[in-house]
Parts: C-alpha cells; structure tokens; sequence
C-alpha cells in the first residue's frame, strides 16, 4: 500500500485537526514476490475404481512484508519492512478406491495425507529474527535456517555432556542429561533462550468408508495428525495446581524425581529421596511454572471420530402408491463423537493460532459432539 511508503496523517473528530498514524512510513520498502510451482499425477484405474492424486508444490516468498516495533519516542508503535526469503513445500495425497460393488452391495473407502514444511532462507540484512507470536514464556521467531512454526522459549536445566556422580566409594555413574534439580526436588528452569520444538504436525490425514446395502448406506470418517505441539496455558493451570493427572505421581508416598543436585564443590549427587507428601503442592507448582516453557509445551497429536451417518431411504415400491413423492429418507448422524489423544486441554484440534502461529493454547472451552436426525422428503 502507498500509505505504507509515504507519511499520512488520520482525521481526528476535532474539526481541522490531524494525529500521527501508528505505523511508521519506510520508503525503501519493495514489493514482495511470490514464486510457485506445482507438479501433480492424476490417476483414474480400474474403470474408475481405483483413483489416486498427488500433488507436490513449491512457493518461494521472497522480500517479505513484516512488522516490526520500534522505540515509541518516535511516537510511532511498529515499522512494515522486507524481512526475508521463506519457503514453503509439501505433499498432498487423495486416493478413493471402490472394493466391493454387486447389485445390492458397495463398499467405498476414501483417505487423504498431507505434509507441509517451511523455512526461512534468509533475513534481511541486520535482522537476526522477528517475533511472530509470544505469550508468558514462549516465542515463537522467524530465524534463519528454522521453520516459522518454531517455538522457543526456556528448558529445564539439565547436567552437560561427560558429567558424572560419585559415590561415597569412589564409583563415579554418568549423570549426562539428568534434570538438575531444586531445593524443592523440582527440576530446575534455566532461563536461557532457546528452540523447543515444532508446533506444525509431521503429516495430517483421513480416512473413510461408505457402504450401502439396497436402500441402507452407512459411512464414517476419521481425520487427525501426527506430531505438533503447543504451549498450553491449560496444562500449567491444571498440573500447577494438582489438578491433572500428571500430579498422580507421589500421592503415595513413594515417589522419586529422577535427576541429580549440583553440590557446591560442582559434583553431582543422584537424588534417591521420595519426595514428601506435603511438599507436593510447592513440587508441581514449581515443576510447571509458566516460566518454563518445556514445562507446558504438550503434543497436540490425535485420531478424531469426526463423523458417522446412517440412512435409510423407502423402496420405490411402497413409494409407488404415493404418487406426489419420490422419495424418502431418513438419517441419524453424529460428529466429533472421540478423540484419541494425549493432549491435557479439552480439544487439540480447536485452539487459539492461525496459519502463521498455530503454537498457543490458552484456557479453551470444551468442544462439542453434535447428534442429530433428519428427514428428507423429494418430491
């Protein structure tokens, strides 16, 4: 947009009077390029039986538009600036395929799966990374040689590589990796910045059968994803708190975190002690702070019953001695009937994010099982 290159000025509702626009103007801004491309293979088999597409693209997005803030001494908020190079790829599969088909009987069964990665090629001169998405303790940038889909934030702190134990008989045990735990028994948050995983899933997919016998049909359909994560508010609400079931764990009395305490003279000590009932309240809330964002970064993953109809229409032989009807059918139907996952929210399919930044979960509501039943009646 032009007004993006050159200063304007808002009406006020004070007659004659001007104020500052928010965004400050860049005059060197170009405009940003897209460059795609696709290839396909559409198959038709068996007199129709067997059909199969795929599809590969490849978009390379050149000078892209972004925001960024700057100093509000300015008396602006952000700046619109050409961040980079992104790419953007992936690999779309549909195949429909009848098994079975005689005159009273068909079977059908249909399924779909996908993949999509992007990248960041390169970022404009002096810009290391932009903030794309952030709440509490997790971020997620736009860097150099890293998807936009990235999420980073703080880790817990863990012992470096070659570290070891030793036990009151000299006998040193290899402790690399091991949670570095707090007075609390928790494991302990280091507050460096770094990358904790992807948001966006490995692959997406469906599947589903459509069968009828005579005047009967019944089908079903199923979707889901494998991989992808996000950061859920509704995780720290829950485990900080004791009220997921991931604080199961030393109600009993017997449980021991898994980890090793940094002595003063920079040895390590395996922890052996169960941790006290009563300090389970301090033990969790520390384990879940929002200040560690590994803490609460929670697979997304799962397999959902998205929808199963079943329908029955008269025989046109009863419907022969109405003459004004032709035809009638019944249904029943029921979507978003169970989800298969270890998401601790309500719905990993339903959260807050869009295309850009899908990486946040934040305090969602329930989602809803839809049943229902129709009658159609064509005359």
């Amino acid at each position: 947009s032009p007004n993006r290159i050159e200063k304007v000025y808002s009406a006020t509702s004070q007659h004659g009077a001007i104020t500052n626009v928010s965004e400050k103007r860049n005059g060197a801004l170009r405009p940003e390029i897209v460059s795609s491309w696709e290839v396909g293979l559409d198959l038709r088999m068996f007199r129709r039986r067997l059909n199969l597409d795929i599809a590969y693209y490849n978009t390379v997005t050149k000078d892209v538009l972004s925001q960024m803030p700057v100093s509000k001494v300015t008396g602006m908020n952000y700046l619109y600036f050409n961040a980079g190079k992104i790419r953007n790829q992936g690999v779309e599969i549909a195949v429909t395929g009848t098994l079975v088909r005689t005159k009273d009987i068909e079977l059908k069964l249909n399924a779909n799966w996908s993949f999509n990665r992007n990248k960041v090629l390169e970022l404009a001169k002096g810009i290391d990374n932009w903030l794309l998405a952030s709440y509490s303790s997790a971020y997620m940038y736009a860097k150099e040689g890293h998807s936009l889909t990235a999420m980073f934030g703080t880790k817990y702190e863990r012992a470096p590589e070659g570290s070891y134990a030793v036990d009151a008989s000299g006998k040193g045990t290899d402790v690399s990796g091991q949670f570095v735990l707090d007075n609390t028994g928790a494991p302990h948050t280091d507050n460096e910045i770094v990358y904790i995983g992807e948001t966006a899933p490995d692959w997406k997919g469906g599947f589903g059968l459509n069968f009828s016998w005579k005047t009967l049909r019944f089908s079903a359909r199923f979707d889901g994803k494998y991989g992808g994560h996000v950061w859920s508010l509704t995780n720290w609400a829950m485990n900080s708190r004791g009220k997921g079931i991931a604080t199961l764990p030393g109600r009993d009395g017997n449980f021991v975190q898994q980890g090793v305490y940094l002595l003063d003279n920079g040895n390590y000590k395996i922890n052996t002690e169960k941790l006290p009932v009563d300090n389970l309240y301090v033990y969790y809330s520390t384990k879940y702070q929002r200040e560690c964002t590994e803490a609460n970064f929670v697979s997304c993953q799962y397999l959902r019953l998205r929808e199963v109809r079943l329908e029955y229409s008269l025989p046109k032989k009863i419907l022969s001695r109405v003459k004004f009807l032709n035809a009638v059918t019944f249904a029943v139907f029921g979507n978003n009937l169970y989800t298969w996952s270890d998401f601790p929210g309500f719905d990993p399919v339903t959260m807050r994010g869009n295309a850009l930044a899908p990486g946040f979960e934040l305090l969602q509501m329930p989602g809803t099982a839809q049943y229902g039943a129709s009658i159609r009646l064509t005359y």
